[in-house]
């Protein structure tokens, strides 16, 4: 197996499951700018149910392809490394990978504008650092289209599940890697490119101080 069967079995398996979740426009595709209203509201946000959709296609697809087994479980703390900004509150899917080198995929459903399962939290390892939070942005001004909406959190997912994906946790900043370079949230004044990537290299190798999240691809 490769990335490209996976993705494929994803797509086959969001065909069924996206039936009351559908797509949209991007509503600005030549690159005009939103107006000013569009940074203060969200005329539709049921419209990103279809995240929750994606994630169900992607549980479909690692469990029918034998590379996890699904874990239903109810929210908790504990379930966390770092408890998210706005925790997931509906319910929470684990994928246990089979091969015991990678670490669990989890996705966490939670509200958005009142929108049950319109939210969904990403998480990696056990407990589960915070990957993303998705929609980043759920502004009329930030809407790209569900197509690209729906890419970026396959990027996101394929980088936890191909192995590609370090995240450590230091007591100024966590961070993490992603196809579009290192993700960081907090301070890093004076930490060097260097630096962060030594972190990198250290929890690759087992041998970080902090707490990290590191594994081998799923196939």
């Amino acid at each position: 197996m490769d990335s490209s069967v996976l993705r494929a079995a994803t797509r086959d398996a969001f065909k069924k499951i996206s039936v009351h979740t559908p797509g949209w426009e991007d509503p600005r595709p030549n690159g005009e700018p939103p107006d000013d209203a569009d940074y203060e509201k969200c005329d539709d946000p049921g419209k990103f149910r279809i995240l929750a959709a994606r994630a169900e296609a992607w549980s479909e697809a690692l469990t029918q392809t034998g590379l996890a087994e699904r874990e239903n479980l109810e929210p908790a703390e504990d379930l966390w490394r770092e408890l998210p900004e706005s925790p997931p509150e509906i319910r929470i899917v684990r994928l246990r990978p089979k091969k015991a080198a990678s670490v669990p995929l989890v996705f966490g459903f939670g509200w958005l504008m009142g929108e049950p399962e319109a939210y969904v939290v990403v998480g990696a390892g056990e407990p589960a650092a915070v990957i993303s939070l998705q929609p980043q942005c759920a502004c009329d001004a930030c809407d790209i289209g569900s197509d690209l909406l729906v890419q970026d959190f396959d990027d996101i997912v394929m980088n936890i599940v191909s192995g590609q994906l370090v995240h450590v946790t230091t007591d100024q900043f966590t961070i993490h890697t992603s196809p579009q370079g290192p993700v960081v949230d907090g301070q890093v004044a004076g930490q060097t490119t260097a630096d962060l990537e030594q972190l990198f290299a250290d929890a690759r190798a087992g041998k970080s101080q902090y707490p990290s999240v590191y594994g081998a691809r799923w196939w």
